[in-house]
């Protein structure tokens, strides 16, 4: 709903600012819960709901594009592969 595109809106802009801020406030969240960094947001791809898949599929390319180096974009995108990215 609109939390969520608040939230992942808020987490855009800090992408913008600060992209090690955001990946490492994901390692931080999974360590927390028991998860892999970036679960929650794969989980939300596979909702089923459209709005949150759009959302969240903005905020994957987000940090792919704001990434510092070519090797942590791929880096990223070969961790969302183990977490079942299709």
């Amino acid at each position: 709903g609109m939390i969520l595109y608040i939230n992942l809106l808020e987490e855009y802009l800090m992408i913008k600012y600060s992209w090690d801020l955001v990946n490492k406030s994901a390692k931080f969240t999974a360590k927390s819960k028991g998860t892999k960094p970036y679960q929650n947001l794969i989980n939300m791809l596979k909702s089923g709901d459209v709005d949150t898949a759009v959302n969240t599929l903005t905020l994957l390319n987000a940090l792919i594009d704001n990434a510092p180096s070519k090797m942590k974009s791929d880096k990223l995108i070969n961790k969302w592969r183990d977490l079942s990215i299709e």
